[in-house]
């Protein structure tokens, strides 16, 4: 549902095209159980490699990703996948974070509320490291209050936001 992964995929399916391959392409969104059920079924058929755009349930499939891993090349796109031996795609989201929040505090801004992702996704996880460094270099205390949980749909973002800004008139 994200332009993000549509751009990806035209990019890969540009690639894959002028090299005489063919792209069988399965959505699960971040529904672990059908994950599985797909990559079962394309481990089956004959592959040439797998791109994998992870999601932040990919982690329950750790075993099938293992064993593709051991039989044809893996690309993991957006998340790191732990012990997997794969190649890696994945922006500077630790970089990426800290800029965004340097910014804010150089525009004078010193309460800044940080939407996380999932605790469990890497993504997540690097994001709130570079929020959290920014501040700590220009000596503005992490306040709890401005760090909020939530998963990666504007939905949910928004809400808690909304949530946010009711609850604390600050």
């Amino acid at each position: 549902s994200s332009s993000f992964f549509s751009i990806i995929v035209s990019g890969i399916e540009e690639v894959v095209s002028k090299n005489d391959y063919n792209l069988f392409l399965r959505c699960s969104n971040e529904d672990a159980f059908l994950e599985k059920k797909y990559l079962l079924e394309l481990n089956e058929s004959k592959n040439s490699g797998f791109i994998i755009i992870a999601g932040a349930n990919s982690f329950m499939n750790l075993d099938i990703f293992k064993n593709i891993a051991q039989k044809i090349p893996l690309v993991v796109v957006d998340i790191f996948l732990g012990e997997i031996p794969a190649d890696y795609i994945f922006s500077d989201d630790e970089k990426g974070a800290y800029d965004a929040v340097k910014h804010l505090i150089e525009l004078g801004h010193n309460q800044i509320l940080h939407l996380a992702g999932p605790k469990n996704h890497s993504t997540a996880v690097l994001r709130l490291q570079g929020y959290q460094k920014a501040l700590k270099e220009k000596n503005i205390a992490i306040d709890e209050e401005l760090i909020r949980e939530t998963d990666w749909h504007l939905e949910k973002g928004y809400y808690e936001t909304k949530k946010f800004f009711i609850s604390n008139k600050k």
